[in-house]
């Protein structure tokens, strides 16, 4: 098994997370690094596999947020500095690897951008708002899978915005043929 090398179709980060923060408050430090732990670095580590275990014509997709691009702009939320400076890396990641020469030939780099999602997480945490508002998980793992699946025909560097917010959640995804990489999820190619 020492040669054994598997290529896949599609390699999807998936990984984050939300957390307060504003500048003045005595913990953003911490707070900005777990934001950027939680999703640039596992942007990056993503991006690394790529470059090893994606097969050529494949697709590369990063989980960005809606709330952190206006107009073609990239906004700093005040009241989340870290989890705004993490997805904003991470989109600036994805248009990075979009032209990387290391990159197999022909990979096409997308992101998909919610903004506040129906998950058991935000339900609980914001008990005062209409979860029915909110992007379910399914709807977003369906535009993955269909972009992976060339049922969406994609330009490379394609970006996705929702107009609500979107955690690709494990759950979603059980019915796919996939390995779990601690968080992000692999469709091989069949």
């Amino acid at each position: 098994l020492t040669n054994f090398s598997p290529k896949f179709q599609a390699i999807v980060s998936v990984a984050g997370g939300f957390t307060l923060g504003d500048i003045s408050d005595k913990d953003i430090l911490s707070s900005t690094d777990k934001m950027l732990q939680m999703s640039l670095l596992s942007s990056i580590m993503t991006g690394n596999i790529a470059t090893e275990f994606l097969d050529a014509n494949s697709f590369l997709g990063f989980t960005g947020a809606a709330t952190v691009v206006k107009e073609n702009n990239f906004v700093i939320a005040d009241y989340a500095v870290g989890y705004c400076l993490s997805k904003i890396s991470v989109l600036h990641l994805a248009t990075f690897l979009k032209d990387s020469p290391k990159l197999p030939t022909g990979t096409k780099v997308f992101t998909v951008n919610p903004t506040t999602m129906d998950t058991p997480q935000n339900r609980q945490s914001m008990p005062n708002e209409d979860p029915n508002k909110w992007l379910k998980p399914e709807v977003v793992a369906q535009d993955i899978f269909d972009v992976c699946n060339q049922k969406v025909k994609i330009e490379n560097g394609w970006n996705k915005i929702y107009s609500c917010c979107l955690l690709y959640t494990s759950d979603a995804a059980d019915d796919l043929l996939c390995v779990d990489l601690g968080g992000r999820r692999i469709i091989k190619k069949k």
